[in-house]
This record gives structure tokens, sequence and C-alpha cells, in this order.
């Protein structure tokens, strides 16, 4: 029988000379997990008995996405501009432009303020009118 390179190389393996972080991945390789595992001698005994195991293929790689496009990262982008500089006319709700109108010249500026449900800005206001803050009252 003809044996790979790969089986003549892992027969050749000492891993009692080896790291545990090289032991660690000689079984991720496998997709054997040494549950357990706290001394060295643990992982040398696993990797033994794991030895003609198969490398398992890489696992393809996850993009995390928000879910944007750059367009709208751009979209969102501009419009914290505008309310880091107090516009706050892209809001539609009345009642939302005018807190955070209130809230910016008070000082207070947030970044995604805008996504704030309407409560919680109404009781972040009613807060902070007991507060003597340079820039008018609230």
């Amino acid at each position: 029988m003809v044996r790979s390179e790969e089986e003549v190389a892992t027969e050749e393996l000492n891993f009692a000379k080896m790291r545990v972080k090289q032991l660690k991945a000689f079984l991720a390789e496998r997709g054997v997990e040494c549950k357990g595992c706290a001394e060295k001698e643990h992982f040398v005994e696993k990797c033994e008995a794991s030895r003609d195991m198969p490398i398992l293929p890489p696992e393809p790689a996850v993009e995390e996405s928000s879910g944007m496009n750059l367009e709208d990262m751009d979209d969102v982008a501009a419009n914290m501009m505008r309310e880091m500089n107090g516009d706050f006319s892209h809001v539609k709700d009345p009642e939302k432009r005018r807190i955070l109108k209130s809230l910016k010249d008070k000082g207070i500026s947030m970044s995604g303020s805008t996504d704030m449900d309407i409560d919680q800005l109404r009781n972040l206001e009613k807060s902070l009118s007991s507060f003597n803050m340079p820039g008018g009252e609230l």
C-alpha cells in the first residue's frame, strides 16, 4: 500500500515535543475537541488517538455584513454629520425634531439619536430640564 506524504508526516509527529498551541491546532484541523483537557498530557493523548483522522477542509470565511450597501452608509454618515451641526431637517416627526434641536441647543449631541424612540427622547428632555446648563433652558 502506498502512503501519502500527509500520512507519513503524521506518523513522524512527536506530540510530546509539541507546544499546547500546536496540539490544539492539530486537533482543530481534524475537528476534534478536547473537552476537559487541562494538562498538556491530555492534549498529547487526544492527538495520539486522532493521529489517523483526516484533515477537514477549511470552513469558508463568513463575511459579516450590516446589510447596508455603501450608498446607504453614505446617507447615514451624511445624516449624522447634519445632526452634529444641529440640522435635523431630515427627521420627519416634528416633536422629535424639536426635542433634538432643544437638546443640541443645550450642548447635548448624541450620535444616532434620531433612532431613539420618542418616549426616550421625551424622558431625556424631562430629566435634563432641571439641570442648569450653559446655552439656555430646555
